[in-house]
């Protein structure tokens, strides 16, 4: 296929290891959305969507092309609250099948942790 570009993204966390969580999902994908973690990125420029988890202002600032910022949270408010996102940068939530098992877990520690 010629002119054929892929899409290119970025992780941004600096406490969990997204790639490991999503890396083989986005392979799926084949070669139409390459997703590199944040020193792996030659070209800034390039980079037009983000994989979060509490990214910090100053990593989002750092792509400024940027046209969406996906959380891996159950919701979006660290990434609506982020001063790194402009207004023109589209926010979204990754749908995991395995999330609200994990949000039922967290939820029961919780639960356990203040009855204790």
């Amino acid at each position: 296929m010629t002119g054929f570009r892929p899409v290119h993204g970025v992780y941004l966390s600096s406490t969990l290891d997204l790639e490991g969580l999503y890396g083989n999902a986005i392979q799926a994908a084949g070669d139409e959305v390459v997703l590199h973690r944040p020193e792996q990125v030659s070209d800034p420029e390039r980079i037009s969507f983000a994989v979060c988890w509490l990214p910090t202002a100053e990593s989002v600032k750092a792509y400024p092309n940027l046209k969406l910022a996906m959380s891996i949270g159950a919701g979006v408010n660290d990434l609506l609250d982020n001063p790194g996102i402009g207004p023109e940068v589209a926010i979204a939530r990754v749908r995991d099948p395995h999330q609200a098992a994990l949000m039922a877990g967290y939820a029961a520690h919780e639960v356990l942790h203040v009855s204790r």
